[in-house]
């Protein structure tokens, strides 16, 4: 079975101090804090696709692409996990919200504005944690 093609999008907003960036809490298949993110769907491009999954799962329409980040995210799904795909491999953007008003989808009952240590504690997994780091390290 092949790979599905994903997008990440490290979505932050101006701070007082410094950036506040965007976790939203996933509800289904697991949970705990994450980015917006997604998969490619036929016919689109990753910024379309990226743009798509974040109006989708925060109802934020208006977003600036500032950075196609150098990290991946790569991971197996698990085995009860039927897409028919074996796992998944994101393409990481830095991407700034230009409009505060979040609405979640159904894949998320909760979100939260953070700052950088905040959200490094917030997130569960390696390759998020490593998005955000590369992603805060581009803001300064």
């Amino acid at each position: 079975m092949p790979i599905r093609k994903g997008v990440v999008g490290v979505v932050y907003r101006k701070g007082k101090n410094e950036p506040e960036f965007l976790l939203l809490h996933r509800q289904q298949g697991w949970k705990g804090w994450e980015f917006s993110k997604g998969g490619i769907e036929s016919g689109e491009d990753d910024e379309e696709a990226l743009v798509r999954e974040i109006r989708e799962e925060t109802g934020i329409g208006k977003v600036k692409v500032r950075a196609r980040m150098a990290a991946e995210i790569s991971y197996k799904y698990p085995a009860w996990y039927k897409s028919g795909y074996t796992g998944t491999k994101q393409s990481v953007f830095l991407v700034e919200a230009l409009e505060d008003s979040v609405s979640v989808s159904q894949e998320h009952d909760d979100y939260t504005w953070v700052d950088y240590r905040s959200a490094l504690k917030m997130l569960k997994h390696k390759g998020q944690k490593k998005a955000l780091s590369e992603s805060f390290q581009a803001l300064l």
